[in-house]
C-alpha cells in the first residue's frame, strides 16, 4: 500500500504468494535504443506488444510518442502492478495501455495480431516461435537489447527456423510476412469476375471472435481486403476507414466524394497495396496503408461536360460521366460510367460507357459507349473478356427497364471492341449492388433470368455468345440481395422452402447432371435468408438474418444470433478471416460495428469452465479480513439490488441540496453504497471508495480492464468485473484487495473497441447475496459463457458453469446479470420480438434472454409453448426482476438504440402479445408503484392486466392501464416508499408517489446525470454525472 496525498492506492502487487520476477536479463529497454528497423515515428499506429514490461516505462513511452495502443506483458503480478501504478499516474492506462500478467513462453494472443512487438526486459523465457506467430504481416519485432545475449539470440533465432529475421547489435529484428495461399476480397465481389466464390481453403467454421469495435450509425457495404488490410466505405457519412485486418487497429480515415450519398457502393477495388475509389466524376488511387492520394484518372474530351444528374429528388452537377462499377486487373483499370444524354430530362434512356485505363500512367487506352443502358450488376471479367447486360430501350422517354427485355454483350478488355450481343429476355433485380451475373471458367452465368414466369439460371459460352444450358429450377431467392453460389461443379441457390423459424433451406445443383438436392442443410441451424452470402472450397456462409455458416464437408452448421451480415454479400472473407460490416438494418442484434472473426480449426470447443480452477484464485493482503455481518439493504448494486429493480429501501430525508461533488476521471459506472461510502468503477479500470459526509476519497484500486457495471456491495466487501476477465473482491473500508479470481477459462486478449480485454470479459456485472458471488464472463456464446457461483470470503467457486458455446448458443453475457428469487437472469437481444412464435425453444439453438437456477447453475425451463396461445420473446441488455414481473430492454451496442422495456413474466420468459411497452427508459419497480418514463402506475393493477394479455388466445391487444400521473421528462428513476426520484439533464427532483404526483423537491447538479446514473441510500441522493465526477445531494 503507497499514500499519495493522503489517497490510499491499492496495487496488484502486494498479492500474496506470487513468485518474483524470473527470466528477464538485466538492462531495461528505451525507445531510443531501439534499432531505426523498429520503423517507430509518431505517426506510427497499430497495436504494440510490450513484451516483459517491467517498470512499464518503455510502455509509457510508445504510449506518450506514438499513435499506437500498447499492451505490456509483464512476467509477474508485481511487476504488473508496479507498471499499472506508473501508466495510471500518467492518465494513460486504460484509453492507450494495458498492462497484464502472463506467460512469455505461450503468448495470450491469436495469430498475426501485432503491428510491433519490442521488450523492455528481454529473457531468455521469451519464445520467439510465439513472436513470429502472433506478428502482423505488416509488423516488425524487435527483441532484445539491454543485457542481452547477442549470441544466444542468434542461436534462438537458427533453432526456431523464422524465416525475414537478422540480427541488430544486440537485437533481433523479424519481419512479419503473409502467409502463402491466402486470398483477398478486392473489388465489390472478391474478384472482377463478379461472382461471390472465395478461395481461401483454411476458412471453415467454426469460429471465434477476433477483434471487435463499435462504429454507431456507420453503417454500409463497401469494403475490399488486401495484404492485411481492410477498407471501408462508408456511404451515409461518406467516410473511409481503413484497419489492420488482424487486430482492428485504425490506420487511417478520411472524408471521400459521395456527391450521391448511398448510391455508388460499386466503385472501388484494392490491389497491390492501393484503393481505388470512384468518387463522382474521377477516380482517386489511394495508398491503403496510409490513405494518401497517389493519382486521380478522369476523362478527358467531349464527355467533360456540364452534366447533370437525377437521384431521387436531388441533382449534382458532375464534369463526366458517373463512374459506378470499377474492376482492376493486369495492371489496369476497368470502369463502367454512366452518362445522362437526354439533358432536359436528366433520364439515361441511350446508353453507358465502358473505359480502360493504364494504372501507371492514368492514360485513356479505350473507351466502349453502348447503345444502352448497361446493368452495373452484371458487369464482369474474365479470360481477357468483359461481359455485361444491356436493357433494351422502350419507346418514348421512358427509363429502359429489365423487365422490358435485355441483352448479354461481351468486348474484348485489350482493345474494348465488341465480341458479340445476344438477345437474353427479362431478368429481375435485387438490392442495387447485387450480382446478377458472374464469370466462371469462360461461361457468363445469369442467375436472374426469367423464364415462362419464373427464375432460373442461363448459361452463355463468353467466346460465342451462345447458351450452353438453362437451369430452370436455379435461381437466387426471393430477397432482394440473395444470388447463386458457384463452387466447382455445383451451384447453391437460397430459392427452396423455408424452414419456419430457421429461414430457408439452401438447394444445391449438380451441374453436370441437373440433380437437384432439394434439402442439402436439412437438420441444420439456418437463419432467414435476406442477403446473398458467399462461398469458399470448405464452407458456405448465408446472408440476412444472424450469421449463418455450414462446413461443406461435414454439412455441419455454426450459428449467431450476436450480428447480422450485411444485406447483399453476407461476410467478406480473405486473407484468412471472416470480416463483417455494418448492416443497414435495425434488427435488434447486440453488435452493430465491425469485426472479425478467424477460423478455430476443425473440432475446436470453447474451453471448460472448471479448467485450473484453483490456479485461477489470487490471495490479496485483506483475504483473511474478517467478513462483516451488515444488514443493509440500501442500494448495493446497480440500480439498488440484485434485481436491479432501482427501488431503494429508504426515502431520502426532504429537502434535499447539493451537498459535494468529487470529480474523478473517465468514464464512470452508476454508483452504488454500503458502510458510509460510495462506490463507483470507471471503464479504464478504476474502483474508487467515497466517503459518504464530505465526498473525501478513501481509496481507489486499479483493474486490469474497463469496469462497465457497478460495483456491488456485501459483507463489507465490494466486488467488481473487469474486462480483464477477473472478479475482484476487496475490503470495503481499505480498498485491499482480498482476492480476485478469474473468470475467463484462458488468459486470451483481444481488441474490443480500441482496447485489449479477455476473450471473455466479465462485462455482466457481479451479483452478491449473503456470503455467495455470482458472475458471469464471456462476450458472444460461440467464444464461451461462463457462470461461477464463488464464496465471498475466500473466491473458491461453489460451482462453475459452461452455460454457452458454438454448438450450444443459449446464453451470452453481453447483457447485466440479474437475479430475482433463484433465478440468475442473462439478457440479450432476440431478433423476434413482436412476431408470434411458430415452434418450440428448444428446437432454435439460439441466443435469447435466458435463466440459470442459483444453486447449481442449470438452465430453469423458461419458453415452453402454451398451447394455442400468442407469446413472444422479450429483448434487451437489461432485466429488471422482482417477483412474477420483470422488464426486458435497454441500449443495444454500436448504434445508441435503445430497446423499448417490455413487460415479461419471470415464471416463464414470455412477454405479452403486442405489448404494452414503458419506452428507453428502464423503469423503477417498486412493491407498491412502478415508475416509467410515461408515467406512474399502481402495481397490483399492472400485474393484473399482463395476467390477462400474455397469455391470451386470439389476436390479442394492446394492454390499457391508466397511469396514476404523467412521467416527467426524465431518465433515472428510482422509487423509495412513498416518493419518486428522477433525475435528467442536470436536475433531480422528488415526487410523491400518489395520485397526484406532487412535487417535493428539486435540486441542481453541476452537469448531466448518466443514464441510471442515481443511488437512494442513508436518506441521501448519490449522482453520478457524464464529466466524470460524484456528487451528493443531502439534507444537511
Amino acid at each position: 500500500m503507497r499514500r499519495r496525498s493522503g489517497l490510499t492506492w491499492c496495487v496488484a502487487a502486494v498479492l500474496t504468494g506470487l513468485l518474483p520476477a524470473c527470466g528477464a536479463e538485466s538492462g531495461a529497454v528505451t525507445l531510443d535504443a531501439l534499432p531505426k528497423e523498429a520503423g517507430i515515428s509518431a505517426n506510427s499506429v497499430g497495436l504494440c506488444l510490450d513484451l516483459g514490461c517491467g517498470d512499464g516505462k518503455l510502455a509509457l513511452e510508445l504510449a506518450q510518442k506514438t499513435k499506437m495502443t500498447v499492451f505490456a506483458l509483464a512476467r509477474d503480478e508485481s511487476s504488473c502492478g508496479r507498471a499499472r501504478e506508473a501508466l495510471h499516474a500518467a492518465g494513460v492506462y486504460g484509453t492507450r495501455v494495458t498492462a497484464m500478467a502472463g506467460s512469455l513462453t505461450s503468448l495470450p494472443f491469436p495469430d498475426r495480431y501485432a503491428n510491433l512487438i519490442v521488450t523492455a526486459e528481454y529473457g531468455e523465457d521469451l519464445n520467439l516461435k510465439e513472436v513470429a506467430r502472433v506478428l502482423g504481416p505488416n509488423g516488425v519485432a524487435v527483441v532484445g537489447g539491454g543485457g542481452a545475449d547477442i549470441g544466444k539470440l542468434r542461436k534462438a533465432l537458427d533453432d526456431t527456423g523464422i524465416k525475414d529475421a537478422k540480427t541488430v547489435g544486440n537485437f533481433a529484428v523479424i519481419k512479419g510476412r503473409m502467409p502463402e495461399g491466402l486470398h483477398g476480397w478486392t473489388h465489390v465481389t472478391p474478384r472482377p469476375d463478379n461472382t461471390l466464390t472465395t478461395r481461401d481453403p483454411g476458412i471453415r467454421p467454426p469460429f471465434r471472435t477476433h477483434w471487435l469495435l463499435d462504429y454507431p450509425n456507420k453503417f454500409g457495404m463497401s469494403a475490399a481486403i488486401s495484404g492485411g488490410r481492410v477498407v471501408f466505405r462508408q456511404e451515409t457519412q461518406s467516410k473511409m476507414y481503413a484497419w489492420d485486418l488482424y487486430n482492428g487497429s485504425l490506420l487511417w480515415e478520411r472524408q471521400w466524394d459521395n456527391k450521391f450519398n448511398r448510391v455508388n457502393l460499386c466503385g472501388y477495388a484494392h490491389v497491390d497495396g492501393v484503393f481505388y475509389s470512384a468518387e463522382g466524376d474521377r477516380i482517386v488511387a489511394l495508398d491503403a496503408a496510409t490513405g494518401q492520394d497517389k493519382k486521380e484518372y478522369r476523362l478527358n474530351g467531349e464527355e467533360i461536360k456540364d452534366w447533370k444528374y437525377r437521384v431521387g429528388d436531388k441533382t449534382v452537377d458532375l464534369k463526366g460521366p458517373f463512374w459506378w462499377h470499377l474492376m482492376v486487373d493486369g495492371g489496369r483499370m476497368y470502369v463502367m460510367g454512366m452518362m445522362p444524354t437526354d439533358r432536359a430530362n436528366n433520364l439515361r434512356n441511350t446508353g453507358d460507357l465502358l473505359c480502360s485505363f493504364d494504372l501507371a500512367n492514368g492514360k485513356l487506352l479505350w473507351k466502349y459507349r453502348s447503345a444502352a443502358l448497361i446493368c452495373g450488376q452484371s458487369v464482369a471479367l474474365d479470360g481477357g473478356k468483359i461481359c455485361f447486360i444491356t436493357y433494351t430501350k422502350p419507346a418514348g422517354d421512358v427509363l429502359p427497364n429489365p423487365k422490358n427485355g435485355c441483352k448479354v454483350n461481351a468486348i474484348d478488355a485489350a482493345t474494348g471492341k465488341e465480341l458479340w450481343s445476344e438477345e437474353l429476355g427479362v431478368i429481375v433485380l435485387g438490392n442495387p449492388e447485387t450480382p446478377v451475373a458472374g464469370c466462371v471458367e469462360g461461361k457468363y452465368y445469369v442467375w436472374s433470368w426469367v423464364n415462362n414466369g419464373k427464375k432460373g439460371t442461363k448459361v452463355i459460352d463468353m467466346a460465342t455468345g451462345k447458351t450452353v444450358r438453362e437451369y430452370p429450377d436455379v435461381a437466387s431467392g426471393s430477397a432482394g440481395g440473395s444470388t447463386v453460389l458457384i463452387l466447382g461443379d455445383k451451384m447453391y441457390h437460397n430459392n427452396g422452402p423455408k424452414n419456419d423459424m430457421r429461414g430457408v433451406t439452401y438447394r444445391c445443383t449438380d451441374m453436370a447432371t441437373g440433380a437437384l438436392t432439394n434439402r442439402w442443410l436439412e437438420g441444420a441451424v439456418w437463419k432467414r435468408g435476406c442477403g446473398a452470402g458467399n462461398i469458399g472450397p470448405k464452407y458456405l456462409f448465408g446472408g440476412g438474418a444472424g450469421m449463418s455458416a455450414a462446413d461443406l464437408e461435414t454439412r455441419q452448421s455454426w450459428t449467431t444470433d450476436a450480428f447480422r451480415n450485411n444485406c447483399i454479400f453476407g461476410p467478406f472473407v480473405a486473407d484468412g478471416m471472416v470480416f463483417r460490416v455494418p448492416a443497414y438494418c435495425q434488427c435488434a442484434y447486440v453488435q452493430h460495428g465491425v469485426m472479425a472473426l478467424a477460423p478455430a480449426g476443425v473440432g475446436w470447443k470453447a474451453p471448460e469452465a472448471d479448467k485450473g480452477l484453483e490456479t485461477r484464485i489470487l490471495k490479496g493482503p485483506a483475504f483473511s479480513s474478517a467478513i462483516v455481518k451488515d444488514d443493509s439493504t440500501d442500494w448495493s448494486h446497480y440500480r439498488g439490488n440484485p434485481g436491479h429493480t432501482g427501488e431503494a429501501s429508504t426515502p431520502p430525508k426532504l429537502p434535499f441540496k447539493l451537498a459535494w461533488d468529487r470529480k474523478l476521471s473517465g468514464k464512470l459506472t452508476a454508483p452504488s453504497w454500503g458502510m458510509g461510502m460510495v462506490f463507483v468503477g470507471s471503464g479504464e479500470g478504476l474502483v474508487w471508495g467515497l466517503d459518504q459526509k464530505g465526498g473525501e476519497i478513501k481509496w481507489k484500486y486499479g483493474t486490469g480492464g474497463g469496469i462497465r457495471v457497478t460495483p456491488a456491495y456485501g459483507s463489507g466487501r465490494v466486488l467488481v468485473g473487469s474486462d480483464d476477465g477477473w472478479v475482484y473482491c476487496l475490503d470495503a473500508k481499505s480498498g485491499q484487495l482480498a482476492w480476485k479470481f478469474r473468470a475467463a477459462p484462458e488468459e486470451r486478449y483481444i481488441n474490443m473497441d480500441g482496447r485489449m480485454v479477455s476473450q471473455w470479459p466479465c462485462v455482466g456485472g457481479v451479483i452478491v447475496e449473503g456470503t455467495t458471488v455470482y458472475s458471469i464472463a464471456g462476450y458472444f456464446s460461440y467464444d464461451g459463457t461462463y457462470l461461477y457461483a464463488l464464496d465471498l470470503a475466500t473466491g473458491k467457486p461453489a460451482w462453475a458453469k459452461r452455460v454457452g458455446d458454438h454448438e450450444n448458443p443459449a446464453a451470452t453475457g453481453v447483457g447485466v446479470m440479474s437475479l430475482c428469487g433463484d433465478a440468475l437472469i442473462l439478457p440479450f437481444y432476440r431478433m423476434y420480438l413482436g412476431e408470434p412464435v411458430k415452434s418450440a425453444a428448444p428446437e432454435w439453438r439460439t441466443e435469447g434472454t435466458v435463466a440459470f437456477r442459483k444453486t447449481d447453475g442449470e438452465r430453469m425451463p423458461w419458453y415452453q409453448k402454451p398451447d394455442d396461445r400468442y407469446y413472444n420473446l422479450g429483448s434487451g441488455l437489461e432485466a429488471i426482476a422482482d417477483g412474477d414481473l420483470m422488464f426486458l430492454g435497454g441500449d443495444r451496442r454500436g448504434d445508441g438504440v435503445r430497446r423499448e422495456f417490455v413487460p415479461t413474466d419471470t415464471r416463464t420468459g414470455w412477454a405479452c402479445k403486442n405489448p404494452f411497452v414503458f419506452g428507453g427508459i428502464a423503469p423503477a419497480l417498486g412493491k407498491k408503484v412502478v415508475v416509467a418514463r410515461d408515467g406512474i402506475y399502481d402495481r397490483a393493477n399492472l400485474e393484473n392486466a399482463l395476467k390477462d394479455a400474455t397469455f391470451k388466445k386470439g389476436t390479442g391487444q394492446g394492454i390499457k392501464v391508466s397511469s396514476l400521473w404523467q412521467g416527467k421528462p426524465y431518465y433515472c428513476l428510482t422509487v423509495a416508499g412513498d416518493t419518486v426520484v428522477t433525475g435528467g439533464g442536470s436536475a433531480v427532483v422528488a415526487y410523491e408517489a400518489k395520485e397526484d404526483g406532487k412535487e417535493l423537491c428539486r435540486a441542481s447538479v453541476p452537469g448531466s446525470i448518466v443514464r441510471n446514473g442515481l443511488a437512494v441510500a442513508d436518506g441521501r441522493v448519490f449522482v453520478v454525472m457524464e464529466g466524470g465526477s460524484v456528487c451528493c445531494l443531502s439534507k444537511d
